[in-house]
């Protein structure tokens, strides 16, 4: 039998219990995120008008660092629909002698989830085409499987599937991206546009081709405009001084001349922490990863005692930590003077991040009430990051401020900086327990 529990890298599944795509778009990535949006509602919808059904397969292109997994991420994020993301440059054919094969990766997908977003990535370099076509097995089996997968079509049933699966994938959204990046040249040769040299060379076959909605999804590269926003918002972040105009002129014209597009941008953001250091976040450990490795048995009745525990912990938490909100807002001007010189867990804090790690805090309070297991998860993950950012700042201010701040406020910290203690703790040790299997 063949082993199917290892994934190869060629494949990553994104259970959506954090955001996956970016919180900032380029003016092309909102275009083309638009037309997406649109596109996935449709999907699924089978009726036909005057005889058609809509297609709702897109196309999405676009050169190399303009972004284009980070846009379908970030569609994830606002649909709440779970992402597959498929390498088809690396497809594993059914009965290869590697595992596991891609087809199974993707009906296990379509099972666990009624409604997704699967993207194949790397659609340019799934099979050749023209000249450099070879015809191997190879390469037919992969075209074929791609055409099923597409059409939704019986020959899955050859590959494992059945038929309950291939009426399940009809409702997901299915996105073909590719960066057609040989196109680029041309197109700046030709003087014309990267989408209007890839319709003369798509570089796969026709009939795969003619799978996709027939007007491509195009993004381009960021323009002068997102530089400049974002190298703005990259050193608000980071608490940098106000760059002046000058510089920032200098530095958008180097980021364009590099098309090398957003991962311009990430070697700007590695060159600035590489002279700053001291700027680096560190995001604490989750709860689980704090005891991984060293998991002490427990009953039931003595787990959910722990639970019920952490139930009242969170509770009584809720007061203080709205108190703690509205009381360290309205000292604004005292706790973070204009100069603004707390340095706190390797960030620069504001009071507008202050409140929104505790508004982070006080949403993950609500962890009784969650209805899934996901929104439980969700809830974990607010309070055990919101309040180690929160907790470290209350110490920073009762050890560096004392003499800054009234004797109320005092008392507030203090007890604000027990009750998460406590939280926190309780956390980190229901995350070293493990039901016994006695």
């Amino acid at each position: 039998m063949k082993n199917h529990e290892s994934e190869p890298s060629l494949v990553e599944t994104e259970n959506k219990t954090e955001a996956v795509g970016p919180r900032h778009l380029t003016e092309s990535q909102s275009r083309a995120f638009h037309e997406l949006a649109a596109l996935c509602q449709l999907a699924g919808h089978g009726e036909a008008y005057g005889g058609f059904v809509p297609r709702t397969k897109p196309l999405l292109l676009g050169p190399s660092g303009c972004g284009k997994s980070a846009l379908v991420g970030r569609l994830a994020d606002t649909t709440g629909l779970p992402l597959l993301r498929i390498n088809s440059g690396s497809w594993v054919v059914y009965s290869a002698r590697g595992t596991p094969y891609t087809l199974d990766v993707i009906r296990r997908f379509v099972c666990t989830h009624p409604r997704g977003i699967i993207l194949l990535d790397e659609i340019d370099k799934c099979v050749p085409s023209g000249q450099k076509e070879a015809h191997s097995d190879w390469d037919l089996s992969v075209f074929t499987e791609l055409l099923s997968l597409y059409d939704a079509c019986p020959r899955l049933l050859t590959s494992g599937w059945q038929k309950p699966h291939v009426d399940r994938l009809k409702s997901h959204f299915l996105i073909g991206a590719g960066a057609w990046q040989k196109q680029v040249a041309k197109a700046e040769a030709n003087q014309s546009s990267h989408a209007e040299e890839v319709s003369k060379d798509f570089g796969i076959p026709a009939e795969l081709a003619y799978r996709f909605n027939a007007r491509p999804v195009v993004l381009e590269l960021p323009n002068r405009t997102d530089f400049t926003k974002a190298i703005q918002r990259v050193h608000t972040d980071l608490g940098l001084d106000k760059i002046p105009q000058s510089k920032i002129d200098d530095l958008v014209t180097r980021a364009v001349d590099a098309k090398c597009g957003l991962r311009w941008l990430e070697q700007y953001v590695s060159d600035l922490l590489s002279a700053h250091p001291h700027l680096r976040r560190q995001s604490p450990p989750s709860p689980a990863e704090t005891h991984k490795g060293s998991k002490t048995p427990t009953s039931l009745a003595e787990y959910k005692a722990h639970q019920e525990h952490i139930f009242e912990l969170l509770r009584e938490a809720e007061h203080v930590v709205a108190h703690l909100q509205v009381h360290f807002a309205r000292l604004a001007n005292t706790i973070w003077p204009a100069n603004d010189q707390l340095d706190l867990l390797d960030e620069r804090m504001t009071a507008d991040k202050f409140a929104g790690y505790c508004q982070e805090l006080s949403a993950g309070l609500h962890y009784r009430y969650s209805r899934s297991e996901k929104e439980r998860d969700v809830c974990i993950k607010e309070v055990w990051s919101a309040g180690h950012r929160v907790l470290h700042f209350i110490c920073e201010i009762i050890n560096q401020q004392p003499c800054k701040i009234s004797g109320d406020t005092l008392n507030l910290a203090i007890n604000a900086k027990v009750r998460l203690g406590r939280i926190l703790s309780a956390l980190s040790h229901l995350g070293s327990l493990e039901l016994s299997s006695e």
